[in-house]
C-alpha cells in the first residue's frame, strides 16, 4: 500500500512539473520572430538595413541574397518574406546620398508579433497615438513607428491597449529626434504610461 501511495505521489508531482513547464513555455515571448531586427548604433535596423546608413545598393543586395525573401524582378526595392514572421518589406531611396531613406514592413492581419514582444526587445515607446475611431494605435520611438491592431483572439475592447496587440506595420526612418524628450505629446499623441486604457 505504501508503494502504491508513493508511486501516486511521484506521478502527480511529475505531472504538475510537466504541466507547469509547458505553461511557462507558452507564456514566454517567441524571440525567434524578432531575429530579423537588430540594434545598429542608436537605432533599430532590419536585416542589417538602417535608414540613412545603409547604401541602397547594399540593401538591394541583401534582399536579393536572402533565400527567405522573394523580390519581384520589376520592383527590386520590395520583397516578401516567405517564412516566419511573414512580412512585406519596401525600401525607399534617399536621392541625396544614395542610401536607404526609409524601410516599411507590413505584416499580415494575423501577425504573430505582439506589442509586448517589441517592447520587451526594444524598450518602452516614447508616445502612443490611439486612433479615435478604431482600437488601433501607433507606438512612437525615435527613428521608428510601430502600428498595432488588437489581438484577434481577445474580446474586443477599444479602450484597452494590451501586450497581445498584433503588429501591423513598422516604419524605420532617420529623424532628428534621438531620444524621447525630443518627441512631443499632443495632437492625439499621448505619453506612454504602460499597458492600460488610453482615452482618445
Amino acid at each position: 500500500m505504501l508503494l502504491v501511495r508513493m508511486s501516486l505521489i511521484l506521478f502527480i508531482s511529475l505531472l504538475l512539473i510537466i504541466v507547469g513547464t509547458l505553461y511557462l513555455g507558452y507564456q514566454q515571448p517567441d524571440d525567434t520572430l524578432l531575429l530579423d531586427f537588430q540594434h545598429c548604433g542608436d537605432r533599430v535596423c532590419v536585416l542589417g538595413i538602417a535608414p540613412n546608413i545603409t547604401p541602397l545598393d547594399a540593401a538591394l543586395a541583401t534582399l536579393r541574397s536572402n533565400p527567405q525573401l522573394e523580390s519581384p524582378p520589376d520592383t527590386p526595392t520590395q520583397a516578401i518574406k516567405r517564412s516566419l514572421p511573414f512580412y512585406q518589406i519596401v525600401l525607399y531611396a534617399n536621392p541625396d546620398n544614395d542610401s536607404v531613406e526609409r524601410v516599411d514592413l507590413s505584416f499580415q492581419p494575423k501577425s504573430l508579433i505582439t506589442a509586448g514582444q517589441i517592447i520587451a526587445k526594444f524598450g518602452t515607446p516614447c508616445l502612443i497615438a490611439p486612433y479615435p475611431l478604431s482600437d488601433n494605435a501607433a507606438l512612437l520611438y525615435p527613428h521608428r513607428y510601430v502600428f498595432v491592431r488588437p489581438d484577434p483572439t481577445r474580446p474586443a475592447n477599444p479602450r484597452w491597449f494590451l501586450p497581445s496587440a498584433r503588429v501591423a506595420q513598422i516604419i524605420l526612418e532617420d529623424s532628428d529626434a534621438r531620444e524621447c524628450s525630443q518627441l512631443e505629446a499632443g495632437s492625439g499623441r499621448l505619453s506612454w504610461q504602460g499597458f492600460r486604457v488610453y482615452l482618445h
